[in-house]
């Protein structure tokens, strides 16, 4: 009896591969539309080439979609980033409060962006 192949499982490998081309050739828009359908499993291949063509198309929606519960302090400052440019302050807050893990700099640097953006949607 032979091996059973997962069609949707190479499929998503497929698409990965082919998103992951598309992305170094500088098609970050491409390789986020190879990968719609596919699973972005926390730690997977997938979500890793999924957030950084976002992070280039600066798809910010996308990101803070993909990345709703950050896996490392990295998407932590990614989904920060994400929510502060969409303009979801107060949840931007909460995740940045919730992180302990992002350095000092980091830090102040997203706290800086909240203030802003906070002061120029009171004007």
């Amino acid at each position: 009896m032979g091996r059973v192949i997962n069609a949707h499982e190479k499929n998503s490998r497929r698409a990965t591969l082919q998103a992951e081309n598309a992305l170094h050739t500088g098609n970050a828009p491409k390789a986020l539309e190879l990968l719609q359908g596919v699973e972005l499993l926390p730690g997977s291949h997938a979500r890793t080439v999924a957030i950084q063509a976002a992070l280039k198309a600066e798809n910010w929606e996308f990101i803070a979609a993909t990345i709703s519960e950050p896996q490392s302090t990295e998407e932590a400052v990614f989904l920060i980033s994400a929510l502060i440019r969409i303009g979801s302050l107060e949840q931007a807050d909460a995740v940045l409060i919730k992180q302990a893990d992002i350095d000092g700099a980091t830090r102040s640097e997203l706290e800086g962006q909240l203030e802003m953006k906070r002061i120029m949607r009171s004007e």
